[in-house]
This record gives structure tokens, sequence and C-alpha cells, in this order.
């Protein structure tokens, strides 16, 4: 009886296999959770929580969905766009909060006050007389938006035009606070109250009237304009496994590098999915240095609990001792 040992020589063909079937399931799997995201619809319904104060109905849509509630609701995003721009920044939600007056009809109602003065030289023949003496005094009504006045209408019977009008300089404050779910999605949660303030009328600065909000209602997106940033350089620590060409059985090396990253593509220069060009060194555990050139790094901490960034890579290796080789590492 014969002892038989297995082996199995592990050559660069079957390297190159398994780095591109480990590629094509990663993006897979990745197409497949974006595709995920696309579809899964998340809302929350509007709720009076007080007549003054309402959470917004909310629910999570596509850019495109996004852009057309804006062109509903009357919002411009052109401008917006090119200020959020500025700021490095993306629109993520669309809203529209509606606060009501309620109207009212009030007939025969007396003056509110009148302003005495001189009506001038009136005849002393008329066919209607001035029984209640409007002509000595200028009758004026208050004009109100719910509860606060905003203007006065004045009538001077003494003259033929008798009518005049004034209008207070009025704030609508609107007042939103945002919250935000401990999801996956991360839907924002928006509350809202309305208010207005009379600040002509000196008896009345610091009161705010509150309205009745009616509806509210946000969409927002997961999505983010992403662009390409051809200088956006970045260090990376990480490390390296590295398989040595034409070796035998002792092909496998593992070490520690320092890389930079030149270019990158993502939300900002610093917020990034995919990285580019990356220059290595580093020292093997046979304390041999090499050095790596690896032409894309990918980021799955935002995969993964507890890491935003932990970049993956496959690329060129070219050990002091052993000479070219692949490498495949990992980088933080």
């Amino acid at each position: 009886m014969s002892d038989s040992k297995f082996s199995w020589n592990f050559s660069l063909k079957d390297c190159i296999y398994l780095v591109l079937i480990g590629v094509v399931c990663f993006f897979g799997w990745r197409l497949y959770v974006s595709l995920k995201d696309d579809v899964q619809q998340s809302a929350m319904a509007y709720k009076q929580l007080s007549e003054s104060l309402a959470r917004a109905q909310n629910e999570l849509a596509t850019k495109a969905e996004l852009q057309s509630f804006a062109k509903e609701v009357g919002v411009n995003l052109s401008e917006i766009k090119k200020d959020l721009k500025s700021l490095g920044a993306d629109i993520k939600a669309v809203g529209e909060t509606i606060a009501s007056i309620e109207g009212s009809i009030h007939n025969n109602q007396p003056s509110d006050g009148t302003v005495p003065h001189d009506p001038g030289e009136q005849p002393t023949q008329c066919s209607l007389c001035d029984t209640y003496e409007y002509t000595k005094a200028i009758q004026y009504k208050d004009l109100s938006l719910g509860k606060m006045p905003y203007g006065q209408a004045q009538f001077d019977a003494s003259k033929d035009k008798p009518w005049s009008l004034v209008y207070d300089n009025i704030d609508v404050k609107v007042k939103t606070i945002v919250g935000q779910q401990d999801t996956d999605n991360g839907l924002l949660v928006f509350y809202h109250t309305i208010s207005t303030e009379n600040k002509s009328r000196p008896e009345l600065a610091g009161k705010e009237y509150k309205l009745k909000v009616v509806s509210s209602q946000y969409k927002q997106t997961t999505e983010s304009t992403e662009e390409f940033y051809a200088w956006s350089p970045h260090l990376h620590l990480g490390i390296t496994n590295g398989f040595m060409f034409g070796v035998g059985d002792n092909f496998y090396r593992f070490g520690a590098d320092l890389g930079l990253t030149i270019m990158g593509y993502g939300r900002t220069k610093d917020d990034q999915e995919w990285r580019f060009i990356k220059l290595g060194i580093g020292l093997n555990t046979k304390e041999n240095p090499y050095l790596t050139l690896e032409p894309v790094l990918y980021n799955i901490g935002k995969f993964l609990p507890l890491i935003s960034d932990l970049w993956v890579s496959a690329g060129a290796l070219y050990d002091s001792h052993w000479g070219i080789g692949l490498s495949i590492g990992t980088a933080l």
C-alpha cells in the first residue's frame, strides 16, 4: 500500500480565473442591491399633531420622479442645483407645505373706531341727512388674516372718494424640524409650523399667529450625483496578497504597503465610490520590499458595519527578490 499525497499546482491561470469569478460575483451582487434600492418603496403618512403642527407625508422617489414632483409644485430646480453644486451638495428632497386661513362673512358690523377730523363745510339741505354723523369722523375697520390684523379699511363720508386702504407689513414664518429614520434608506422626517407676525403695529410686536397646516408632502431620493475628479489625491494604508509568477509552490507573499491614489469618482473628493491609479510601496513577510500598481480601487465599506472606507483592488506587483507578480489587496 503506497501513500498518496494530493497537491494542486496553483498556476497564474488559476489566479486569474479566481479573480474574474470573484469580480463577476461581487458586481452582480452590487447590481442586485442597487436595483433593490431603486424599487424599494418606503413611505410615511401625513399626520396632524396639533392644529398648527404637522408631520409631512414623505416617500422615496427616483431622481426623475423628484424632478417631476418639483414641476408639479412649481419649483425651478436649475438655480438651486447651481447653488448646491457650489456647496458640494445634492438635492435630496422636494416638498410643499400648505397652511390655510379660513374665510368668513360678517354683515352689519359696526366700525372698530373713528378718527376725528374737520369735515369742512357741508350742505345745509340734503335729501338724506347725516343721521349718524358719519361726516364728522373717519370710520375704520380692521382687516384680519385669521386672528391677526393685517390692514385697515377707512371710510370718510365727507369726501367724494371716501375709501382708503392701509396694508401692514407682515412676516410669514415657516419653521421646519428634520429628523431621520435609523434605517438603510434613512428616510427624512419633516415637521412644520407656519405663523404670521405683524411688523407695523407696535402693540403686536413679537406676537405670532399660528396658521393651520392642512397638508404637507415631500419626495426624497437616496440617489446622489456623482462625478469624476481628475485630481483627488489620497493616502492608503493597506495589505497586499502577492502571487508571484514562476516560483512553484512558494508563490504566495503577504505584505503591508502605503499607497497613493490620484483620481476618484463619487459625490465629492472625499466621499467616493471608486479611486484610480494607486501607486504603493510595501514590505512582505520575507522582508522584501515591493512596488504595486493598481489601476482601480472600489469602496466596499458602505456595505459593512462600523467601516465606511475599505478599498479592494487588484494590479501588478514587483518584488525586489522574486520579480513580477499579481497583487490583490485591501486598503483603508
